[in-house]
């Protein structure tokens, strides 16, 4: 009977010690360039529960697409949403802005880009949110308002609630690799939203993996109901930031500068920077789709790095290091 207690209690140590914690430092950053591939497949979210395998390599990609993080001043409508530190610019020229802290993920805002002519803005005034840090079996609530304003309707009033439970953790197998020490969270969604006084209903349930050691979602899936009808959507991160351990603040600006500008394409771009630290430099075009992504190490002084091979146009080059994220446009020329 002693062995037997003795078994039982280090499986309890070891249930305890093996569940992932998700914190700050696992969200996106500014400077990043996400790249995902939307998956055709049926939505089959998996089995809840701890110590799961969760096998997800049958996915299958449709599109590639990406998702690129900028100050949220450099966004649209940005005086919208003063108090967001985070802002996602998506394939769509969509922006969400965000509020991160060490202790809730809030959602402050969105805007929706139709045309240059129809653009729509969904601002709370009570956020939506959920938690910091969470683990196996964490749950959160929340209650969030907010009015949307469009092209023709005027000032259009919204509110609703979430559920969130942490409801899994274990190891995700994806086409591009095996990710361990993943927490899943399920986040079940209701907004109301209210047209000359007639309500209607939206809801949504949303699956994601996160794992404590990589930054951004690993896969998600989504199943929404307009209304009318449903519909679902599965993406992936195709190359995810691991987790740079020195702290969770968001980077701050770095120093540097690149030369020649305007550069050929093929040509060498010369990248002066101040500090001898690995990096990540990116190539991202203008609707913030990602052309190009290296890891290199940048020595104090010059550097050099070898345009891609595109077309003549403005791109956006961002370089996120350890010591902060450094942002500029090139213009290239082809030969």
């Amino acid at each position: 009977m002693k062995n037997y207690l003795t078994l039982f209690l280090y499986f309890l140590a070891f249930q305890t010690i093996a569940q992932p914690e998700i914190t700050q430092a696992n969200l996106p950053r500014i400077g990043d360039s996400v790249v995902i591939s939307i998956c055709s497949n049926p939505l089959v979210p998996g089995p809840s529960g701890p110590m799961q395998t969760w096998d997800m390599v049958y996915l299958t990609t449709s599109e590639e697409q990406s998702f690129v993080y900028i100050p949220p001043a450099n966004g649209l409508l940005a005086d919208s949403f003063p108090n967001a530190n985070l802002c996602a610019r998506s394939w769509l020229n969509d922006y969400s802005y965000y509020n991160v802290s060490s202790i809730a993920f809030s959602t402050v805002g969105h805007v929706v880009t139709i045309d240059p002519n129809d653009t729509s803005a969904m601002v709370f005034d009570n956020i939506e949110q959920f938690g910091l840090p969470y683990t196996y079996n964490d749950t959160y609530s929340d209650e969030f308002s907010g009015t949307f304003y469009s092209p023709g309707f005027g000032p259009l009033l919204f509110d609703g609630s979430l559920d969130f439970e942490a409801d899994g953790y274990g190891t995700l197998m994806l086409p591009n690799g095996t990710y361990h020490n993943v927490v899943r969270y399920h986040i079940y969604r209701e907004q109301t939203n209210y047209f000359m006084g007639i309500p209607t209903t939206i809801t949504k349930h949303q699956w994601a993996w996160v794992s404590a050691d990589y930054r951004f979602w690993l896969l998600l899936m989504e199943e929404i109901w307009d209304g009318f009808s449903t519909t679902f959507l599965i993406w992936y991160d195709k190359n995810p930031y691991p987790v740079i351990p020195t702290g969770i603040n968001q980077p701050s600006l770095a120093s540097g500068q690149l030369s020649p500008n305007p550069v050929r394409s093929g040509d060498r771009l010369k990248i002066h920077w101040t500090k001898d630290e690995p990096a990540v430099v990116s190539f991202v075009r203008m609707d913030g789709s990602l052309i190009h992504k290296q890891q290199m190490h940048l020595s104090r002084g010059s550097n050099t790095f070898d345009c891609p091979e595109i077309a003549t146009g403005l791109y956006i080059v961002r370089i996120v290091s350890d010591s902060g994220f450094f942002t500029d446009k090139v213009l290239v020329r082809s030969h």
